[in-house]
């Protein structure tokens, strides 16, 4: 350890020693320190491998443009199967079959390439790195947090395509910034087919919300049916001349308000679970198990929809009942 005072030296040789400072000034002048740029895509559009060969090339004619010294891509794809394939070169990743069983969650993929700049001894570093895929589920955001870049944040979570670029010059990072836009933009989007899941999942907070102070209602109705089927027989005096009669009165409603309001806590949650197991479309028709997973997923749509519809109904339609048996008891 250093004693107080003393400059921190690094040997280079046994003549010669640098102290940090002069070896931090040595390193920047040759280095420049990167900026960062991001965007973030929020809507979902379909990527074919076709797709991803096309960037590259798009991204390859841009760069030429500049003084490169080097560069290189590398590609991680995550598929559904928990198997994570890595390419450390782009030859390696076109030259893979993509008949697999397994559909793909995410993609990400980087182009670290260094170019030449004025004012800088040595070429300059840059980067650009795209990650592809759905919304990070909860039980995977500490998983992406541990392996990623220290700069995750809800934005990036949330967003189906994130695009990032460290530069040395901002006119390359602006360029290849807009270049993954117009590639990206150019797309196809992503089209439910069953227009029915669309106009549910758009309008889940109202549908849910619906069915639940139905039942309350439908409580209180009950409730002032009992007292009346109690009054009718003369097990019960509504005369209000005593507190006994009014705290029977309260608690009979209280009751049937609570219990109806519990059946319909029961369905609300029952709704919501299941618009939480809709499945989106994947983003990619890549593997034989990317083309498998929509076909798959329509079909679990599907099924899960008619619960929501059949569960629905069914409570607005035993509630709406109860509202007319008790109009009717009134004649």
């Amino acid at each position: 350890m250093a004693k107080a005072g003393k400059v921190d030296t690094i040997s280079l040789s046994a003549q010669q020693k640098f102290s940090l400072q002069d070896f931090k000034a040595f390193y920047y002048e040759f280095n420049a320190k990167p900026d960062t740029e991001l965007k973030c895509f929020n809507e979902s559009r379909i990527i074919e491998f076709g797709d991803l060969k096309d960037l590259n090339d798009k991204i390859n004619i841009k760069l030429a443009n500049n003084e490169l010294a080097s560069s290189l891509v590398t590609v991680k794809i995550a598929l559904s199967d928990k198997k994570v394939l890595d390419f450390s070169t782009w030859k390696e990743f076109i030259d893979t079959k993509w008949d697999f069983a397994a559909h793909i969650t995410h993609i990400e993929m980087q182009w670290d390439f260094y170019i030449i700049l004025p004012h800088y001894k040595l070429p300059q570093r840059h980067t650009l790195k795209l990650r592809f895929g759905t919304e990070v589920k909860p039980s995977e955001y500490f998983q992406l947090v541990m392996s990623s870049d220290s700069d995750i944040d809800d934005e990036k979570i949330r967003a189906k395509v994130v695009c990032k670029v460290d530069y040395i010059n901002a006119v390359i990072s602006t360029e290849l910034i807009n270049l993954v836009s117009e590639w990206y933009e150019s797309l196809p989007k992503i089209v439910e087919q069953n227009k029915l899941i669309v106009f549910m999942t758009k309008h889940e907070r109202l549908i849910t919300l619906a069915v639940h102070p139905t039942f309350n209602i439908a409580g209180v109705l009950i409730g002032l049916g009992i007292l009346r089927v109690l009054l009718l027989f003369k097990i019960y005096s509504s005369s209000g001349s005593s507190i006994l009669d009014l705290g029977i009165s309260l608690s009979i409603l209280w009751i049937s308000v609570y219990i109806m309001g519990y059946l319909g806590q029961i369905l609300y949650l029952h709704l919501h679970s299941h618009f939480d197991k809709i499945s989106y479309i994947s983003m990619f028709k890549i593997t034989r198990g990317d083309k498998n997973i929509i076909r798959e997923r329509s079909k679990k749509n599907n099924g899960i929809l008619i619960k929501i519809i059949t569960e629905s109904i069914s409570g607005l339609i035993v509630n709406i009942l109860l509202i007319l048996l008790h109009i009717l008891t009134k004649f």
